[in-house]
């Protein structure tokens, strides 16, 4: 948080944390040889609450528009996960 209280630099740094862990997670484990329930599981317990950490606070301060919601930067890194996989 920034101190004119904008939260743009705690979600741009989630994001990049998550891009690591994933990065990380994918060197570690053939995400491409395992099953699309145990790959879900592994990316919703160690990316996902990297992703989502502080969306409490930040994400009603974002313009709430579901038309351009997959051009976020918390679903692309999602959708990258999905493509990936």
């Amino acid at each position: 948080m920034t101190n004119t209280g904008n939260f743009t630099v705690n979600y741009f740094q989630s994001k990049e944390n998550a891009l690591q862990a994933f990065c990380k997670l994918t060197h570690t484990i053939d995400l491409e040889r395992l099953k699309p329930k145990k790959a879900t599981k592994l990316f919703n317990a160690l990316v996902s609450p990297i992703l989502t950490y502080g969306s409490e606070v930040w994400g009603p301060y974002f313009k709430q528009n579901f038309e351009t919601w997959e051009k976020s930067a918390i679903e692309k890194d999602h959708l990258r996960f999905c493509k990936y996989f």
